[in-house]
């Protein structure tokens, strides 16, 4: 298979723990033919900071001033997917896929042909994205709200301490009957004991390979999943991007499931 050829998929990582994440999905490229590129999002190391007005809206900006800064980073996802596969001189099918808080994102990339980016450069995209890929998202992110009950651990009033969070947040737990469908029986606050989370077993150089586990807290971002008022312009991303034929209909090669 010719190098450009390959299929690319384009992954946008989540909360903190940044592309190096995926590292490890790089031993099997060859054997399966496939191009992963990770993307930094904005915010992260090797990537542009969010200023002070984007820092705001992201904090308690309005419905659709937050509405708006979806749009605009869906649009600057798209000048990257586009300028990536300019530059590599990439011609086999393309996949965009977001992981946890990464898919809010894929989903803005979705409207990015909707956008005032240059028209070249919307065509280029539709004729080489095939697939836009949501893994792992929370409800909120759906702009779904938490029933009552739900822990969570994002209202730091909740958590004793930093350590404690993280554990939380890369750790393993056991839930009872979940054909019953019954919030009670999720356990949502002891973590496994037998079986170690993964912050747990890895090292301090391992965490700084794929994280920015010190500034997490502290992130603009966390409001995306945390603050009630980011689930009417989420769930208005969902609607558009999942269930609006027309802009399903700028996106020619993606099919829906």
């Amino acid at each position: 298979m010719v190098n450009g050829s390959y299929p690319t998929i384009l992954i946008i990582h989540g909360f903190i723990f940044h592309s190096g994440t995926f590292q490890k999905l790089s031993y099997f490229t060859d054997e399966y033919g496939l191009r992963p590129i990770y993307i930094n999002r904005r915010g992260y190391q090797g990537s542009t900071a969010y200023n002070t007005n984007e820092t705001a809206v992201l904090s308690n900006g309005t419905s659709e001033e937050r509405t708006e800064f979806l749009n605009t980073e869906g649009a600057y996802l798209g000048l990257l997917v586009d300028g990536l596969s300019q530059a590599l001189n990439l011609s086999g099918p393309t996949t965009v896929l977001g992981w946890s808080l990464g898919t809010p994102f894929a989903m803005a990339f979705i409207t990015s042909v909707t956008s005032d980016i240059d028209e070249a450069v919307i065509r280029r995209l539709q004729d080489s994205v095939t697939s836009v890929i949501l893994l792992e998202p929370t409800t909120t992110l759906l702009g779904i709200a938490n029933p009552p009950g739900t822990y969570q651990p994002g209202s730091i009033q909740s958590i004793p301490s930093l350590n404690t969070f993280y554990i939380w947040l890369t750790s393993y737990f056991n839930h009872g009957d979940l054909s019953t469908r019954a919030l009670s029986v999720i356990e949502q606050r002891m973590p496994e004991t037998l079986r170690p989370g993964t912050l747990q077993r890895m090292s301090g150089l391992d965490l700084l390979n794929i994280s920015e586990i010190v500034s997490g807290p502290d992130r603009a971002e966390f409001t995306l999943s945390g603050d009630p008022g980011f689930l009417e312009p989420l769930e208005g991303l969902v609607n558009r991007t999942n269930l609006d034929g027309e802009l399903c209909r700028h996106w020619p090669r993606i099919g829906t499931s």
